[in-house]
């Protein structure tokens, strides 16, 4: 993929909270980090947060993150 995409998801109403999608133009990680940054400016006061990754070039991601790798079929439905 030539993209990152991202979503925010209430746990307990399931509603989306915040979406983003942007080519990283071979800068994947920079492009997740500063995903993360905008989610953590966005939303201060979370308690936790639980990252999940799909895709294959989430593979490399997932360990430093502390995420969990989602498979691409499953992640959709």
């Amino acid at each position: 993929s030539t993209t990152v995409k991202a979503v925010v998801v209430d746990p307990d109403s399931r509603t989306v909270l915040w979406t983003d999608y942007k080519r990283h133009e071979t800068r994947q990680p920079e492009t997740v980090e500063d995903f993360l940054v905008r989610i953590g400016t966005a939303f201060p006061d979370a308690d936790a947060i639980e990252i999940f990754v799909t895709g294959l070039g989430s593979s490399p991601l997932a360990a430093p993150l502390g995420a969990r790798f989602v498979q691409e079929v499953n992640a959709v439905t």
